[in-house]
């Protein structure tokens, strides 16, 4: 998968790490874990209290990650 300049150094993709899920810096912190938080409303705030080491950019890149994803490939992830 070719990842969007816009994002490309945060989000990652690696076999290795979270079985493949684009993740943050190499982290095991996916974007689902993310993008899930925020579909249950919680405060970015709490985001950031609740996974120590993400970043504002990196937040931003999760949400520019899922926005231009087609429709529906990571809807079926959110809860």
């Amino acid at each position: 998968m070719m990842l969007s300049k816009k994002y490309q150094k945060i989000i990652t993709i690696d076999p290795l790490v979270a079985n493949g899920e684009p993740c943050i810096r190499g982290l095991p912190i996916t974007v689902t874990e993310i993008t899930n938080r925020v579909a249950n409303q919680t405060p970015l705030t709490q985001i950031l209290i609740e996974y120590p080491g993400l970043t504002i950019e990196d937040f931003k890149a999760c949400m520019a990650f899922l926005a231009d994803q087609p429709i529906g490939v990571y809807l079926h992830k959110l809860s």
